[in-house]
């Protein structure tokens, strides 16, 4: 402010101006920056988890198929999906998503044994059922968990996704 008495009129717009412009340079930019980073991985978790539902949902469906061909075509991408959720999805929705890739593989395994059944799914053991509904519940956990890290729920959302979900136990790190 002292600096503005001794200076002429003219050259005061000049010295805000670029007192301005030092304080964009080294305090906005670096935090505009920051914030874009942010959403850039907010983003990035968002597609990974929508891949990763996306391949569960497939591999579950060849495995109720039967069509083991497709089976191993579909559990490449799941890998290669949930890797992408090790790299960008926060840590609490790891373990569910891994806990529903498990029981799936259950099921899978158990369509394995009761293989030669494929063509009537009604021939399936119960065990494979039993496998399916562990897989359901499973992923539904798994996909509460990961709509909580992308959009926290309201008051309204806990009572229906109780409602709908009642009979799935969901544990928040």
């Amino acid at each position: 402010m002292l600096l503005m008495v001794f200076l002429p009129v003219e050259a005061i717009g000049a010295v805000v101006g670029a007192w301005a412009a030092l304080l964009i340079a080294f305090v906005a930019y670096p935090w505009q920056k920051h914030q874009d980073r942010l959403l850039q991985i907010s983003l990035e978790e968002r597609a990974a988890l929508r891949d990763f539902f996306d391949s569960l949902s497939k591999f579950q469906s060849a495995v109720r198929s039967g069509d083991f061909e497709r089976c191993d075509r579909e559990m490449s991408s799941l890998k290669s999906c949930f890797n992408n959720l090790m790299l960008y999805a926060p840590a609490s929705t790891i373990k569910p998503a891994r806990e529903a890739i498990d029981r799936v593989c259950d099921a899978w395994a158990i369509a394995r044994r009761d293989e030669g059944h494929e063509s009537d799914l009604a021939k399936f053991s119960e065990n494979f059922w039993d496998a399916i509904r562990l897989y359901r519940q499973a992923e539904t956990a798994a996909l509460l968990v990961s709509r909580r890290s992308v959009r926290p729920f309201t008051k309204d959302d806990e009572t229906v996704m109780q409602e709908l979900y009642k009979d799935t136990v969901v544990k928040v790190d």
